[in-house]
């Protein structure tokens, strides 16, 4: 083997190989998904707004704030799988 030259070896048959999923297969789990991560968005909003409209009273405000601090923790983590999630179906071609 001299410098630069370049010999290929066989390197033999590839045995037992699949393909990978096409993208109009992955397209429907993709979809799913996607609609499944933004309507969890959707339904913590509503309950939050509606254990808020439940639970509100002018002498009580130790509950509202508790229940507040965990949809503060709560609503970025939803929120940035929602987006990331249609980010990623819209484009992979999946809608």
């Amino acid at each position: 083997m001299g410098e630069g030259s370049e010999e290929l070896e066989e390197g033999g048959a590839v045995q037992g190989a699949t393909r990978p999923p096409t993208r109009e297969a992955d397209s429907g789990t993709r979809q799913l998904l996607t609609y499944v991560i933004i309507g969890l968005l959707a339904a913590t909003f509503l309950l939050h707004y509606v254990s808020l409209a439940w639970l509100i009273d002018p002498k009580e405000t130790t509950t509202v704030a508790a229940l507040q601090k965990v949809f503060d923790v709560w609503l970025p983590v939803v929120s940035g799988l929602a987006g990331s999630a249609a980010t990623y179906f819209y484009t992979r071609g999946g809608h």
